[in-house]
């Protein structure tokens, strides 16, 4: 792999990191079982 690639860290702003992200959108949208499903967080 290119090391160039590990110094580049986009921000991400107001939605954290992807964890902060998808609790977010669990959340927001529990209520979406299949979606949540087939994405792999079979508990919501």
């Amino acid at each position: 792999m290119n090391a160039d690639l590990f110094k580049y860290q986009p921000g991400y702003g107001q939605f954290g990191d992807a964890r902060q992200f998808i609790e977010q959108l669990r959340n927001k949208h529990w209520r979406k079982r299949f979606f949540w499903s087939e994405a792999g967080y079979p508990n919501k």
